[in-house]
Parts: structure tokens; C-alpha cells; sequence
């Protein structure tokens, strides 16, 4: 029997998907390239 398991996500904008800019971080990746 096998069972499947699931991992759920969840992204915020944090530095993980941001690029500092002179004005700040940016958002530079979506969920979808994470």
C-alpha cells in the first residue's frame, strides 16, 4: 500500500524571491519558479 504525501508551499516575498535595489527588495520570482 502506498500513501502520497503532500507538501503545501507557501511563498511571501521574502529575500528567498527578492533582489535588493536601490529602493529596496524587489520581488523577482513567482511561486510558479520557486
Amino acid at each position: 500500500m502506498s500513501t502520497k504525501q503532500r507538501l503545501l508551499f507557501i511563498t511571501t516575498g521574502g529575500t528567498i524571491a527578492s533582489v535588493r535595489t536601490q529602493q529596496g527588495l524587489k520581488p523577482v520570482l513567482t511561486s510558479e519558479e520557486l
